[in-house]
């Protein structure tokens, strides 16, 4: 791709990756408007509202509502009512540009919000008026979070990586998440639907917001909400060390304060992390950086992901209902028992791994990692033929070493490993018709990418349980697998 991208916030991906090309739209993306007030009129602002925790012991949940205002010291006269439920809250209070309050709601005025495939997905609008004038308003919904990460005890390595929703253990189905189009204007409503409907259908419970990627449109967020699709969240930074200037932090700081508060409301949000596979960049110095310049490196990105990115996070996203990871993959509280850099960010026995063995039998369920959570893995297959007839009407276009077909495989000598792979496995297409074979070739590497995924769900559901845990190699209960992608 297009080379120091990660000078400028803008979508990483759009500079090109190893899956896609390089466009790099120019503007802002989405609609632009106008919000007009009078200055002589008081105006009230919802900025964001957080379920941030149950507080078990008095049976209640806690809701924070974050206001803001263009008035200095006012009186106030709020009620804050949640639809369909008994719960009506009325207060009186003193304005200064800025207010928070905190809404304890009995458990028994609602019902939770579950996961796909582990319940309903109970959502209330929760609305604010000041002397019945209408200030905001956010769908929310009531779901605890926990990252479980535990010792197994003296004699078996690790710790355990694994969610706990509503007190109880998930087993992550899913996928990672990349934007749906490199023209971000051509995406629909209705497309991210048809998306994250497919995924439900398909039984997935999660989605990686990948960090090369875009924060999505408010839609994504409610359409996942409906669905009961989890969305494991990185935060747009990913496989480059990024400038560590003054002006860049200010920029971050705003930036993740800006959405953390659009989208802390959304039940699907299980967890914030800081970026994509930069913590393993730095670990295993796959830039080539001097030894005499890798201290530096590493106090620059403890600087960008622990004291701007997950203390910016920790500012406004308050209460205990979404762990953050400053990287995945990671060694999670191990990462930051060594400082927020592991040795091996990628071991097995800690935290999320992502893996991808281009040069194995992909059909052989032991050439695959027993991890404790695998966030990232796959294989890649071709496109059907309407989507290479969307491109092309020259059929002599379609073969698999034209230079029409290379041209559009960005992952260096992928074509060659996915013949490997189809070769180790399914009979080679041998016809005198060129268009033929192709056709044959489609339909057989979508059938080894189907086998593929296979095994490795097979590998990680037979190791999902804590008594599956290899005594000898401590590897063992993965809780999570996320295919490379969507």
């Amino acid at each position: 791709g297009e080379c120091h991208v990660q000078f400028i916030r803008k979508e990483p991906c759009s500079f090109s990756w190893d899956w896609g090309p390089a466009f790099a739209p120019i503007g802002i993306p989405g609609d632009l408007f106008l919000e007009g007030t009078n200055h002589t009129d008081m105006f009230i602002q919802l900025e964001s509202i957080n379920v941030a925790s149950y507080q078990s012991s008095v049976n209640k949940w806690q809701v924070d509502v974050l206001l803001s205002s263009n008035n200095d010291l006012f009186d106030c006269q709020f009620k804050f009512i949640l639809e369909n439920t008994s719960f009506i809250y009325e207060t009186s209070i003193r304005f200064d540009h800025n207010l928070s309050i905190s809404l304890l709601i009995p458990d028994q005025d609602i019902q939770l919000w579950w996961p796909n495939g582990y319940g309903e997905q109970r959502l209330y609008k929760l609305s604010i008026y000041n002397q019945e004038q209408f200030i905001g308003s956010r769908t929310i919904g009531f779901r605890t979070v926990e990252l479980i990460q535990h010792d197994y005890g003296s004699t078996i390595n690790g710790t355990s990586f694994y969610f706990l929703i509503n007190y109880q253990p998930i087993f992550i189905k899913g996928s990672n998440w990349i934007p749906a189009d490199a023209f971000q204007e051509r995406v629909t409503d209705e497309q991210l639907e048809r998306l994250l409907r497919s995924a439900q259908l398909a039984n997935m419970n999660m989605l990686r917001i990948w960090g090369g990627g875009i924060y999505e449109r408010n839609s994504f967020y409610e359409i996942a909400d409906r669905l009961g699709i989890m969305l494991w969240h990185d935060f747009m930074f990913a496989c480059s060390l990024y400038p560590i200037d003054d002006l860049f932090l200010k920029n971050v700081h705003d930036e993740v304060i800006y959405q953390v508060k659009r989208l802390q409301s959304h039940a699907s949000i299980v967890l914030w992390a800081g970026n994509n596979e930069n913590e393993a960049a730095v670990a295993q110095n796959w830039y080539d950086v001097s030894e005499e310049q890798m201290p530096k490196v590493k106090d620059d990105y403890r600087k960008l992901y622990v004291d701007i990115i997950m203390n910016s996070v920790k500012e406004v996203d308050k209460g205990n209902n979404r762990p953050f990871v400053t990287s995945s993959p990671s060694n999670g509280l191990e990462t930051i028992k060594e400082n927020y850099i592991a040795k091996d960010p990628g071991d097995p026995l800690y935290g999320d791994v992502h893996f991808y063995g281009y040069q194995n039998d992909s059909w052989d369920p032991t050439t695959y990692p027993i991890t404790r959570f695998l966030s990232e893995t796959g294989i890649q297959s071709l496109p059907s033929l309407d989507t290479w007839y969307q491109a092309t009407n020259d059929t002599s276009n379609l073969n698999m070493n034209s230079s029409f077909v290379l041209h559009r495989e960005h992952s260096q000598n992928q074509i060659t490993a996915m013949i490997y792979h189809i070769q180790s496995n399914l009979p080679i297409p041998i016809t005198d018709d060129s268009l033929k074979n192709f056709t044959h070739w489609i339909y057989l590497s979508q059938i080894n990418q189907a086998m593929t995924l296979k095994s490795i769900s097979d590998v990680c559901r037979v190791h999902s349980s804590v008594n599956m845990i290899n005594p000898n190699t401590s590897q063992g209960h993965t809780m999570g697998l996320m295919y490379w992608q969507i």
